[in-house]
């Protein structure tokens, strides 16, 4: 399988309430492409709460899945 990340049309919603905070810290990390990690967290946890909402989660990450159709793909 294959995971697309960024999609207009997904698939699949991932509960990342218990890791938002892991991710904020991994963003952080990339100190020479972050003016403001509390923009970034701002607008960073706007977009996952948004995605959430839907399913009734505080944070999300979606994605599209692509299956093999064949059965030597798999």
């Amino acid at each position: 399988m294959r995971y697309l990340f960024g999609t207009d049309s997904p698939d699949l919603w991932v509960d990342i309430g218990e890791t938002f905070t892991q991710k904020i810290k991994a963003i952080a990390q990339h100190v020479s492409q972050i003016n403001d990690i509390a923009d970034i967290e701002r607008e960073t946890g706007d977009w996952n709460r948004s995605l959430g909402e839907s399913k009734g989660f505080t944070y999300a990450e979606t994605f599209k899945v692509f299956r093999p159709h064949c059965e030597i793909c798999r």
